[in-house]
């Protein structure tokens, strides 16, 4: 669905024919960037065979830091002084945030070592696939990248995919798997584009508040419906947490205007 939305999408405003301008080198780098993050998807499903749902977001939390680590190195960008502040107050907020779901984690399951593993490498691999994505905008738009990256997922995955299951899905099903597939047309077709405005610090700093929307979200669906939703309990450390993470965010890219 993703890449049928972005072929017409390009097709119509003639955007396809940036294709022809990229290099070898841009083609290698492309498809690299693709490879990693059709890697990173199928390493977060892979890693909830081995933990929770809750674990796998609290270990996924380590996205942020390792995209501003490259930032700082592979694009030279700088932190100062009240950045730096930030991004330890934001550190210290995720791990107040987390307070109850880290000791649920640390405390039960065999496989959390290797569930674990698995969530971090996939965050380390997805960070890689933004880094070349940023280094190829100068070359050929954010929708192209994302075009041929699905594109490639098709090719890749489609083997793989398991098609009878689809065809059993019913109304409500069909209505879930659609929202997935045009949230991933809107939430990554953003992403891309955000990286070719701002710096990959502040983007790393934004997408930390992922959590946060995930809560309200969460609730919106617990209250509209209870019957399929629930909404997890958040102690007073945990909502301690939620405003210095907000308040980091805020103050960090304040600070880099």
């Amino acid at each position: 669905v993703a890449a049928i939305i972005c072929f017409c999408w390009q097709f119509y405003r003639g955007k396809l024919n940036e294709f022809n301008q990229l290099t070898k080198k841009n083609w290698f780098v492309l498809t690299l960037a693709g490879i990693f993050l059709i890697a990173d998807y199928v390493g977060f499903t892979l890693a909830l065979n081995y933990i929770s749902p809750i674990a796998a977001t609290v270990f996924s939390q380590v996205t942020p830091f390792f995209l501003c680590i490259g930032g700082l190195i592979f694009f030279k960008e700088r932190l100062n002084i009240t950045q730096a502040m930030c991004f330890v107050f934001l550190f210290v907020g995720l791990i107040f945030f987390f307070n109850d779901s880290l000791a649920m984690v640390l405390t039960s399951q065999k496989t959390l070592i290797v569930g674990a593993m698995i969530a971090v490498l996939s965050a380390l691999i997805w960070v890689f696939y933004a880094l070349l994505q940023k280094s190829l905008l100068n070359k050929i738009s954010a929708t192209n990248i994302l075009l041929y990256i699905y594109g490639l997922a098709i090719l890749i995955l489609g083997p793989f995919s398991d098609i009878d299951s689809i065809i059993k899905l019913d109304g409500d099903d069909w209505l879930t798997l659609v929202f997935c597939a045009l949230n991933t047309v809107i939430a990554y077709g953003a992403f891309a584009e955000s990286m070719k405005h701002i710096d990959t610090t502040q983007v790393s700093m934004i997408i930390s508040t992922i959590p946060l929307f995930t809560i309200a979200s969460s609730y919106l669906a617990f209250i509209t419906w209870p019957e399929h939703f629930t909404f997890d309990h958040i102690n007073l450390i945990g909502w301690f947490g939620i405003a210095l993470v907000v308040t980091s965010v805020g103050i960090f890219n304040r600070a880099g205007q």
